[in-house]
């Protein structure tokens, strides 16, 4: 049998690291929500939910659910088995463009409409970083180009180069609404023909084997679509749909509700701007949430203290940072409410889980 078209070479590499007690492995990393966008994709291909988790050790009612995370562990099993039944490299960018990863970032900023281009970049880019902790992404500004490089820091190997791709492949759905110039660069060559690769990314320049995995989007002023373009009329051209359209008095409602507050969870995640970005009146939104049992408050205070107990046992992020990043005036706000979530500090838990 033919080698597959990715290129693996030490299948069980990976696996053995995905047997591993590093706790690291089990860090909440992608909601399933996202996961559903794969599969949706995949069953067009003919490949249903059960072949995808076989062998995996995934539990099928578990994607299948609306509102849980996949942790790394369980992301890489999974991807891995894609590899294992589709043999074309392209798929990965495929998955990117419609998971429209980068555009969920936006949803809190929507009322930014005085940003420039070289801010918007830099708040996707540090928002997608916290959000979904999986690649490490960095962005710097050479004159009007913004260089967004991705970087594998778990080690992932051919699973890697997929979920780079998977990336690069949302980054190009944004960046090409944004700007005229842009250009995906790849860290490895690839055995796909350049025709394959223009079909798929038609508004972009391609290079492979380059020195590094990296997207660069020109911000001129004459390489930008629209130079009047507001972020919030950005937003309103990127909003993935599964967030836009609310499915009022229906359980899956609340799970729409956390994807938008895991997307962004701090200052700027209000009940107007959930509302909003759903296309309801805040009120109407409350009486929902009412109805089904639950409230804006209790969905977003869960999800804040999952993120925090993600970042202060597995992150070096200060406590200030932390309380920043989940939308807390200051680090004093942070304690007040994590002690009244789990009757202890933030400090103590960090402390417990390092063992001093």
């Amino acid at each position: 049998m033919a080698a597959p078209a990715w290129g693996i070479v030490q299948p069980r590499t990976l696996l053995n690291m995905t047997n591993s007690s590093d706790k690291a492995w089990d860090i909440p990393v992608l909601a399933v929500g996202y996961w559903r966008v794969f599969a949706r994709v995949l069953a067009s291909k003919g490949i249903g939910n059960q072949a995808l988790v076989q062998g995996t050790g995934v539990d099928l009612a578990f994607v299948e659910q609306p509102d849980g995370f996949l942790s790394m562990r369980q992301l890489a099993r999974l991807i891995e088995r894609i590899m294992s039944l589709v043999e074309d490299e392209c798929l990965p960018f495929e998955l990117g463009k419609q998971l429209d990863l980068v555009a969920h970032g936006l949803a809190g900023y929507t009322l930014l409409s005085k940003a420039d281009h070289k801010q918007l970049i830099t708040m996707i880019v540090h928002q997608q970083r916290v959000t979904i902790p999986i690649l490490e992404m960095e962005v710097s500004f050479a004159g009007d180009t913004a260089v967004i490089v991705l970087s594998d820091h778990w080690g992932l190997g051919e699973v890697g180069r997929f979920i780079t791709k998977v990336y690069l492949g949302s980054i190009y759905t944004l960046a090409t609404r944004l700007s005229r110039q842009v250009t995906l660069k790849f860290s490895w060559p690839s055995r796909a023909s350049l025709t394959h690769w223009q079909a798929l990314a038609p508004r972009a320049l391609l290079e492979f084997a380059s020195d590094a995995s990296e997207a660069r989007i020109c911000t001129a002023r004459t390489a930008i679509q629209d130079p009047e373009l507001s972020t919030a009329d950005l937003m309103a051209l990127v909003s993935p749909s599964e967030i836009c359209v609310a499915e009022a008095g229906s359980e899956r409602l609340v799970g729409r509700v956390r994807q938008i507050i895991e997307s962004c969870p701090g200052r700027e995640c209000s009940l107007e701007n959930t509302a909003e970005a759903l296309g309801m009146n805040p009120r109407s939104l409350r009486n929902h949430l009412a109805e089904l049992g639950t409230s804006f408050r209790d969905i977003r205070n869960e999800i804040r203290l999952s993120f925090a107990n993600r970042y202060l046992c597995d992150t070096n992020l200060s406590l200030d940072a932390i309380a920043s990043w989940l939308g807390f005036s200051d680090q004093a706000s942070f304690n007040r409410a994590y002690r009244a979530w789990t009757g202890t500090t933030p400090g103590e838990v960090r402390r417990i889980n390092r063992g001093a």
